[in-house]
Order: structure tokens, then sequence, then C-alpha cells
């Protein structure tokens, strides 16, 4: 990580792991903390001025209820409740947002946390992704239980 940030001016860190055949909520929770962090150590550490980095709207309304219109900064999905191994990918994401504000409090960059829904458009990487089997499934009116992640929708440009 060092190497890939010495002499960044800024840090976009958009990576986490989403899968939905995890078997413990760990696969998830383990690395998308670890990565962040990592990140934001080298940041730190090489004088990064500005890091943006990709949480998701998973992270501020999981198992919220009620929803409260509108959401801020204030709310938070809720750990304790976030128990099963579906809860895994929401659960990395609260995670990993919350490590990343506690460590930014000893950090001198300006951080940016954008949250967006379930993103969607054209994948880098043709098939094979999760979100775009998801959004398959989905459409074909094949997704079960795991239709409630899509509770809000972004295209992947406006994200970017």
């Amino acid at each position: 990580m060092d190497r890939a940030i010495a002499g960044a001016t800024y840090l976009i860190h958009v990576a986490s792991p989403f899968y939905l055949d995890n078997e413990t909520v760990e696969e998830l929770t383990k690395p998308a903390v670890d990565g962040t962090l990592s990140a934001l150590k080298a940041a730190k550490k090489h004088g990064v001025k500005r890091v943006v980095v990709t949480s998701s709207i998973a992270a501020i309304h999981t198992k919220l209820d009620p929803i409260p219109d509108p959401i801020t900064e204030e709310h938070w999905s809720v750990v304790d409740k976030m128990t099963a191994v579906a809860d895994g990918y929401p659960l990395s994401k609260t995670l990993a947002e919350k490590a990343a504000w506690d460590f930014k409090s000893s950090a001198d960059f300006e951080m940016v946390m954008i949250n967006p829904g379930f993103v969607v458009g054209p994948g880098l990487i043709g098939k094979g992704y999760t979100s775009g089997e998801v959004l398959d499934k989905f459409m074909h009116g094949r997704l079960g239980s795991e239709a409630g992640m899509i509770r809000s929708l972004v295209e992947v440009s406006a994200v970017a």
C-alpha cells in the first residue's frame, strides 16, 4: 500500500468485498476494515491532502427502524442487530466507515465519505461480479430474500 500511495496528493478508496455466498460475516468485515485502515494509514504517512471513501447506504439504514427522513451523518446502521451471515456486507460497510472516522481523528487529511445505494451500470469486467449478478436476478424475479438490498439505485457514473 505504501508504494501505491507514496507521492499521491489524493486517495480514492473504492474497493470492498461484496459477495453473497460468504459463510461468515468475518469474510467480509475483516478485509473491509483492514483494507480501509491500511489505505488511510498510508495516506497519513505520505501526507495525502484529501481522501474520498466509498461507503454505502448500507452503513446508514440497515436494521434502523424506523428509517428517519432525512437521514443525516448522525444515523448509523444498527451493528448489534446485524448478526446473520446475510448481514455481512452491510456490517462490513458500517464497521469500515466507523473505523475510518475513528482513524480520521488522528490524521490531518480531509476526508469525504460517499454512501451510494445499489450501484448499477456497465461493469469493468463484463460478467461475474456480484452487483451485476444481483441485478440480473432482481430483473428476472430470482432474487428471493436478498430483494430487500435493492432499495435505492444509483448509476455508476454518478458515483464516480
